[in-house]
């Protein structure tokens, strides 16, 4: 078939913990009329985590731009934006997020 001989990737994305079991608890008490696939029932994608902790990312770095006055620029340089994400660490549904020099 055409995937034959594909390889692939995918990050291991654990299913207990503190951080988890939140999630899944917050994300089983949702409205499924609110939030479509959501829900009693239901079980959010490997991806739904990883945009999470994605999004999560985001604003932790867009917090250390607030707390040094960086977001009254008219434009933020890409490099404060790097430097920013590259303070973050948290411990997300995905694991720990962290970030060095290659990313």
């Amino acid at each position: 078939g055409l995937s034959q001989g594909a390889m692939g990737t995918f990050q291991f994305i654990p299913d207990s913990g503190p951080t988890y079991d939140a999630f899944i608890q917050r994300w089983e008490s949702l409205d499924p009329i609110e939030y479509p696939l959501a829900g009693p029932g239901t079980t959010p994608s490997s991806f739904t985590f990883l945009q999470y902790d994605m999004v999560y990312t985001a604003g932790l770095a867009a917090d250390i731009l607030d707390k040094n006055g960086e977001l009254e620029q008219q434009r933020i340089p890409p490099e404060t934006w790097v430097d920013a994400i590259r303070n973050v660490n948290f411990e997300g549904i995905s694991g720990t997020v962290s970030f060095d020099e290659n990313g």
